[in-house]
């Protein structure tokens, strides 16, 4: 990942939003990083893949879910094969960046060659639009939506609806970019992000993925890369931090250290 270009696209997506950030503008950066700490739901976990990159950790609350939406394909599709065979939840897909998708199967998905932004416009297509396309099929039912999508995370959602954000019972995203966060234009921008995210969802588990390491801002270790679920608020069963106890730090690439995400959990239980 190019984080120069990251910074460059923020930048960018806000200025075309009419909004100038002053350096001064920043809010604490460790108010941005509570915000992001997990709270035991008071559910169990599944956890969905294959073990390695592409393996997502859940809450036990799908019941009655059948669709997923999942932004960025990639090289597998581990995790939508196997929530198809575990839960029978089928997968929509998109990714431009593929010509077919990396399976023989087609049982489990639907996809098209379209990447997600935060208009609709020729091989782009914004998130309640992606919606609407599959409105017939999926009603009004909750759905997950699945997104790494390498940076492009920010646009999708600050463009997307409230009422389509509510539409979806678990969110399972990869952040990039974390470590631009002591910077203004970046610090600012993020907590829009996370106002729209955590309106109405609260961040349930954290993982630092290890493909790109992580830096230290005080007591908190800081992935580049942060994999985080979160569950709609009316799901909720609990409220107090999560215990780093329930949960081993995950390496997503064989042979490197996992990240410890020390500052992230809570150490009782």
């Amino acid at each position: 990942m190019n984080w120069i270009a990251l910074k460059s696209r923020l930048q960018t997506f806000l200025l075309n939003k009419g909004i100038y950030v002053r350096p001064g503008a920043s809010a604490s950066l460790f108010d941005v990083l509570d915000r992001l700490k997990p709270v035991d739901p008071g559910c169990e976990f599944l956890r969905v893949g294959r073990g390695t990159d592409g393996t997502y950790t859940l809450p036990d609350v799908l019941t009655g879910i059948e669709y997923c939406f999942s932004p960025g394909v990639g090289p597998t599709m581990v995790f939508e094969e196997e929530i198809y065979d575990r839960l029978g939840i089928k997968s929509f897909c998109i990714d431009a960046s593929i010509e077919t998708p990396p399976t023989s199967r087609r049982d489990f998905f639907e996809f098209s060659s379209l990447f997600l932004s935060s208009v609709t416009q020729g091989s782009f297509v914004s998130l309640d639009d992606w919606l609407e396309m599959h409105s017939k099929v999926v009603g009004q039912a909750d759905l997950v939506l699945q997104m790494d999508i390498e940076g492009a995370e920010y646009g999708a959602l600050l463009s997307a609806s409230p009422s389509t954000i509510d539409r979806f019972r678990v969110i399972l995203i990869e952040i990039h970019g974390l470590d631009l966060l002591s910077m203004p234009i970046c610090n600012v921008m993020f907590r829009q992000f996370l106002d729209k995210l955590l309106k109405n969802h609260t961040p349930v588990y954290a993982n630092g993925n290890n493909c790109c390491g992580a830096l230290k801002f005080g007591d908190i270790e800081v992935p580049r890369v942060l994999e985080l679920t979160l569950l709609r608020n009316d799901f909720m069963k609990g409220s107090a931090p999560l215990s780093r106890a329930k949960f081993s730090p995950v390496a997503n690439i064989a042979g490197t250290a996992p990240i410890e995400m020390l500052g992230w959990y809570s150490q009782n239980g």
